[in-house]
């Protein structure tokens, strides 16, 4: 595709982040034929540092992960080309795919990632998380709750006839306390049981990574795809090409300037395109 530039339509800016499928099909464009996508990603399957087997049902797997996956930028060219970036994933496997409709004919550009997904930032992971609260949640309240059984051994007292007619009388006109002794002690149970859980709750809280600075040196003419790579590698932005497009649209790759850059582990992509923008700590590069 020629000349291919970042487009500002408000069209292509809504597609941005939903499925493939309903991206195309609000532009009006055809479907991505299964039978063409298999023959083209097949080479890609084949290279030394694939994630993923060429074998059919691998190519297959990986058409349903491209048609329902995510499209994380979309572009447009002059002649009615377009070109969209998706991320798609396969068993814990994730790829971000560069594919180009021109002329209404698909084809594949390139495969721009292979790469493990993490498991706490899926959703399979995150339903099983809380399915497996509510269960914990669920068997917790019914031990607090369970009935406590009566101690063996313990007996009603048996009282003659001629002391039981008296005390009746005497026990409908005056209700014993014996019986509200018994849900009092049920109450401080529970709440010695409730206060109890808390400190259990903070003792298995892991302990969280240690934060830890990075820094990056920028020489003049170095291409800003270097700085994205650095970033990926150590885990900060899950896409290169996709925080090339950021600092595209945020215009953070206008104000970068050569020098050195220091990071931190627990940065958002919002606040490193924010340290892009505020310049150099060390301008010289020493």
């Amino acid at each position: 595709m020629q000349s291919s530039q970042m487009s500002s339509n408000p069209l292509l800016q809504s597609i941005v982040h939903a499925s493939f499928r309903k991206s195309i099909h609000e532009l009006g464009l055809p479907d991505l034929p299964e039978s063409l996508f298999a023959k083209e990603i097949a080479p890609f399957l084949r290279l030394p540092d694939s994630l993923f087997e060429d074998t059919p049902e691998t190519r297959r797997k990986l058409w349903v992960a491209v048609v329902r996956g995510q499209v994380i930028a979309a572009e447009a060219a002059e002649n009615l080309a377009f070109a969209f970036y998706v991320r798609a994933s396969v068993g814990g496997r994730g790829m971000d795919i560069r594919l180009v409709c021109e002329s209404r004919t698909w084809h594949i550009d390139k495969v721009i990632a292979m790469y493990p997904r993490r498991m706490r930032g899926s959703r399979w992971f995150a339903r099983s998380v809380f399915g497996a609260s509510v269960v914990a949640a669920g068997v917790i309240g019914y031990l607090l709750h369970m009935p406590q059984p009566e101690a063996p051994g313990t007996a009603a007292p048996v009282t003659s006839n001629h002391a039981a007619m008296p005390s009746a009388a005497h026990n409908a006109a005056q209700p014993s306390a014996q019986p509200s002794a018994a849900p009092s002690q049920a109450a401080n149970r529970t709440g010695s049981q409730a206060k109890s859980q808390p400190a259990a709750k903070k003792q298995e809280a892991p302990a969280k990574p240690a934060v830890q600075k990075l820094s990056f040196t920028l020489t003049e003419g170095m291409p800003l795809d270097d700085l994205s790579q650095f970033l990926k590698a150590h885990h900060l932005v899950q896409s290169a090409v996709a925080f090339d497009m950021l600092m595209k649209n945020t215009k953070a790759d206008r104000d970068v300037r050569p020098g050195v850059y220091v990071f931190t582990s627990n940065m958002t992509e919002q606040q490193l395109i924010a340290t892009l923008k505020k310049g150099p700590s060390d301008p010289s590069g020493n």
